[in-house]
């Protein structure tokens, strides 16, 4: 009896041991371990069950959705990551060629065949990606890109000519003295009318490597507009005197305002709160020309004597003395000098102001009343106005001949970002407006506006191959055109 009753109150002590959580046979350092991994795998699992979430709201988006070929797109590209990581982009084209393969924007140079291309755009938070993608159509150069009229009593036929900036948005000083901002598709952005006074329309609006929009009112104050119409001038920049040529914008995002009072004829820099920084006032004679700024940021002045200056911003270092210098010079990035001396010659300078080559006379009584104008490529182009004629002058050699065979050139030309040269020509009887490469070859068939109007001004290029112009309707026009990669 003694041995069943012991039998059977050791099966009920184990029976409690077992249903308390001990096994029979593990020692306590064993079964703290295995609660420990029991807990690191619940854990895990746990960890398991919030997975990571894929960026969301993918938003690849173009400045403009049609570009030509060969023209300039700007695309960028907006995410959300709903568990707040860092987002990385790759960029990919089948087609054409991509500023860069990271980044939240990116330049596309379109293919030179016209046609429909996506560009697309993979969002990563490190772990899981999200496509995007854009559609943009690139149509052939020289094709009518829109037609902008006014929607309130303003026209466009005063001759100054139109700024387009880096985005494609294009700036132009209607008959009213208001300066019209458009957007790249041809839609108004904003208006804007200086009070109690109105912009001066014998020439256009001038925009600023920053995007900064500079225009002048008849009373000679200065505006400096940011992209949003906001004034970054404020207030503006007053010379006290008459500005009758447009400001010169320099790279570090000052300005150049000549004041030619027949007083003063002083020369202001002003910096880019417009705070006077400097006025240059102590030369021999009057300032005779509109200031140029080289791209090194060195100074170019032509005073009444017909002396060249070259100075820096706080002093005189060079000068030289011709003729009459009739038109402000134009500076190569080398630092090359043209100059146009008697309406007649353009001399050609070094840096230090030495003779670089022979002078280059067209011939037959030529008449050069504007400064040359410098291609990206280092060509230089001077317009004889007297013979309606366009001569390019080889800056390797100094030797200059006619550029093309046209003989109505309207105005000097307007060089592009990729060597191209635009040009008005009304040698049919109705103005055309032509796009032509470095070689002479024209780049698109001549553009015939609508309704045979006549062009009223140089035309303005954009970074992104955009060609605007006015006419005498009183509208602004866009035409697409070819770009390179900034």
């Amino acid at each position: 009896m003694k041995r069943q009753a012991l039998a059977a109150l050791l099966l009920v002590m184990t029976a409690g041991l077992l249903s308390a959580g001990f096994s029979v046979g593990r020692p306590a350092a064993v079964k703290k371990q295995v609660s420990k991994l029991d807990d690191k795998v619940h854990a895990r699992l746990l960890a398991g069950a919030v997975s990571n979430r894929a960026p969301a709201n993918v938003a690849v988006v173009a400045v403009s959705t049609t570009v030509a070929a060969g023209g300039l797109a700007i695309i960028s590209v907006s995410a959300l990551d709903p568990d707040g990581d860092a987002l990385q982009y790759n960029w990919t084209a089948a087609s054409g060629t991509l500023s860069a393969a990271s980044g939240a924007s990116v330049y596309w140079l379109a293919p030179s065949t016209p046609g429909v291309y996506s560009v697309n755009c993979a969002v990563s938070d490190g772990k899981t990606a999200a496509p995007g993608s854009v559609g943009v159509a690139a149509v052939s150069p020289g094709t009518l890109r829109w037609t902008f009229t006014p929607s309130v009593a303003a026209s466009f036929s005063s001759l100054s000519s139109p700024a387009v900036d880096k985005n494609g948005n294009v700036y132009a000083t209607a008959d009213d003295g208001s300066l019209h901002a458009i957007y790249p598709d041809g839609s108004p952005k904003w208006v804007f009318t200086p009070t109690a006074d109105t912009i001066n329309t014998n020439f256009g609006p001038v925009v600023g490597a920053d995007g900064t929009i500079y225009v002048v009112a008849d009373s000679g104050v200065t505006y400096a507009l940011n992209p949003d119409k906001s004034l970054k001038w404020d207030p503006p920049f007053d010379p006290l005197g008459l500005v009758s040529f447009p400001p010169v914008p320099t790279a570090g995002g000052s300005v150049y305002v000549f004041d030619d009072n027949n007083d003063i004829n002083s020369l202001h820099l002003v910096g880019p709160t417009g705070i006077g920084v400097s006025t240059f006032t102590d030369l021999p004679n009057t300032l005779a020309q509109p200031p140029v700024v080289g791209a090194d940021g060195t100074l170019y002045l032509v005073d009444g004597g017909s002396n060249l200056y070259v100075m820096s911003p706080a002093e005189v270092t060079t000068s030289t003395q011709a003729d009459q210098i009739s038109a402000p010079p134009a500076v190569a990035t080398d630092g090359t000098i043209y100059w146009v001396e008697s309406s007649t010659d353009v001399y050609i300078l070094n840096p230090d102001l030495s003779q670089k080559f022979e002078p280059f006379t067209p011939p037959g009584g030529a008449n050069i009343s504007e400064a040359p104008v410098i291609a990206s490529d280092g060509s230089v182009y001077v317009f004889d106005d007297a013979n309606s004629l366009l001569y390019k002058i080889n800056p390797a050699t100094g030797v200059g001949a006619p550029f093309t065979a046209l003989t109505g050139v309207v105005y000097k030309p307007a060089a592009g970002p990729d060597g191209a040269i635009y040009l008005d020509d009304n040698g049919t009887g109705n103005d055309e407006l032509y796009g032509l490469n470095p070689n002479g070859t024209d780049k698109w068939a001549p553009f015939l506006p609508p309704g045979l109007l006549t062009i009223n001004s140089v035309p303005g290029v954009g970074a992104d191959g955009t060609v605007a112009f006015t006419g005498d309707d009183g509208n602004v026009y866009a035409v697409h055109s070819t770009s390179v990669l900034p």
